[in-house]
Protein backbone atom coordinates (compact mmCIF):
# COMPACT_ATOMS: atom_id res chain seq x y z
CA UNK A 1 0.00 0.00 0.00
CA UNK A 2 1.05 3.55 -0.60
CA UNK A 3 0.93 5.57 2.60
CA UNK A 4 0.59 8.98 1.00
CA UNK A 5 -1.40 11.98 2.20
CA UNK A 6 -1.99 14.03 -0.99
CA UNK A 7 -0.34 17.47 -0.92
CA UNK A 8 -3.14 18.95 -3.03
CA UNK A 9 -5.71 18.07 -0.34
CA UNK A 10 -3.50 19.40 2.45
CA UNK A 11 -2.81 22.65 0.57
CA UNK A 12 -6.48 23.20 -0.25
CA UNK A 13 -7.55 22.40 3.32
CA UNK A 14 -4.85 24.62 4.78
CA UNK A 15 -5.85 27.51 2.52
CA UNK A 16 -9.53 27.22 3.42
CA UNK A 17 -8.77 26.95 7.15
CA UNK A 18 -6.45 29.95 7.02
CA UNK A 19 -9.11 32.01 5.24
CA UNK A 20 -11.71 30.95 7.84
CA UNK A 21 -9.28 31.89 10.63
CA UNK A 22 -8.73 35.30 9.07
CA UNK A 23 -12.48 35.88 8.67
CA UNK A 24 -13.13 34.69 12.24
CA UNK A 25 -10.38 36.82 13.74
CA UNK A 26 -8.48 33.86 15.17
CA UNK A 27 -5.37 33.88 13.02
CA UNK A 28 -2.96 33.85 15.97
CA UNK A 29 -4.61 30.80 17.56
CA UNK A 30 -4.66 29.00 14.22
CA UNK A 31 -1.00 29.74 13.49
CA UNK A 32 0.09 28.85 17.03
CA UNK A 33 -1.83 25.57 16.77
CA UNK A 34 -0.17 24.76 13.47
CA UNK A 35 3.28 25.75 14.76
CA UNK A 36 3.02 23.68 17.94
CA UNK A 37 1.97 20.54 16.10
CA UNK A 38 4.53 21.04 13.34
CA UNK A 39 7.35 21.39 15.89
CA UNK A 40 6.27 18.17 17.61
CA UNK A 41 6.00 16.41 14.25
CA UNK A 42 9.42 17.73 13.13
CA UNK A 43 11.00 16.23 16.24
CA UNK A 44 9.28 12.94 15.48
CA UNK A 45 10.39 13.04 11.82
CA UNK A 46 13.97 13.65 12.97
CA UNK A 47 13.95 10.48 15.08
CA UNK A 48 12.21 8.40 12.42
CA UNK A 49 8.63 8.54 13.71
CA UNK A 50 6.22 10.50 11.52
CA UNK A 51 6.51 10.82 7.79
CA UNK A 52 6.41 14.16 6.00
CA UNK A 53 2.73 13.68 5.15
CA UNK A 54 1.92 13.30 8.83
CA UNK A 55 3.86 16.49 9.55
CA UNK A 56 1.89 18.47 6.96
CA UNK A 57 -1.38 16.87 8.05
CA UNK A 58 -0.75 17.87 11.68
CA UNK A 59 0.00 21.42 10.54
CA UNK A 60 -3.39 21.60 8.84
CA UNK A 61 -5.10 20.07 11.90
CA UNK A 62 -3.43 22.64 14.15
CA UNK A 63 -4.46 25.41 11.79
CA UNK A 64 -8.08 24.28 11.99
CA UNK A 65 -8.31 23.38 15.67
CA UNK A 66 -5.90 25.77 17.36
CA UNK A 67 -3.33 24.85 19.99
CA UNK A 68 -5.49 23.25 22.70
CA UNK A 69 -7.74 21.06 20.56
CA UNK A 70 -4.81 20.41 18.20
CA UNK A 71 -2.67 18.98 20.99
CA UNK A 72 -5.65 16.98 22.23
CA UNK A 73 -6.11 15.65 18.67
CA UNK A 74 -2.48 14.55 18.56
CA UNK A 75 -2.79 12.88 21.96
CA UNK A 76 -5.98 11.07 20.94
CA UNK A 77 -4.38 10.00 17.66
CA UNK A 78 -1.39 8.56 19.50
CA UNK A 79 -3.65 6.84 22.03
CA UNK A 80 -5.79 5.31 19.27
CA UNK A 81 -2.68 4.16 17.41
CA UNK A 82 -1.27 2.47 20.51
CA UNK A 83 -4.54 0.72 21.31
CA UNK A 84 -5.01 -0.40 17.70
CA UNK A 85 -1.43 -1.39 16.93
CA UNK A 86 -0.09 -2.72 20.23
CA UNK A 87 -1.19 -6.34 19.70
CA UNK A 88 0.41 -6.42 16.23
CA UNK A 89 3.60 -4.77 17.46
CA UNK A 90 3.86 -7.35 20.24
CA UNK A 91 3.44 -10.17 17.72
CA UNK A 92 5.70 -8.81 14.96
CA UNK A 93 8.16 -6.83 17.06
CA UNK A 94 8.70 -3.15 17.68
CA UNK A 95 9.72 -2.47 14.07
CA UNK A 96 6.18 -2.87 12.72
CA UNK A 97 5.40 0.37 10.85
CA UNK A 98 1.97 1.74 10.01
CA UNK A 99 0.19 4.71 8.51
CA UNK A 100 -0.53 7.32 11.20
CA UNK A 101 -2.78 9.50 9.01
CA UNK A 102 -6.01 7.63 9.82
CA UNK A 103 -5.30 8.03 13.51
CA UNK A 104 -4.73 11.77 13.04
CA UNK A 105 -8.16 11.87 11.37
CA UNK A 106 -9.76 10.11 14.35
CA UNK A 107 -8.05 12.44 16.82
CA UNK A 108 -8.98 15.56 14.86
CA UNK A 109 -12.66 14.55 14.84
CA UNK A 110 -12.78 13.55 18.49
CA UNK A 111 -10.84 16.51 19.96
CA UNK A 112 -13.35 19.29 19.14
CA UNK A 113 -16.19 17.10 20.43
CA UNK A 114 -14.39 16.61 23.73
CA UNK A 115 -13.51 20.30 24.00
CA UNK A 116 -17.17 21.22 23.39
CA UNK A 117 -18.38 18.64 25.91
CA UNK A 118 -15.97 19.89 28.57
CA UNK A 119 -16.93 23.50 27.87
CA UNK A 120 -20.57 22.53 28.37
CA UNK A 121 -21.82 23.64 24.97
Amino acid sequence: TRRIIPNCLLAASGFVLLMLAIMGGRVVAALVGAAVLVVIALISVAVGGFGMGDLKYLGVVGLGLGPVAGLLALFLAALAAVVWRLPLALRKGAKATFAFGPFIAVGSVMAPLIVLAVAGR
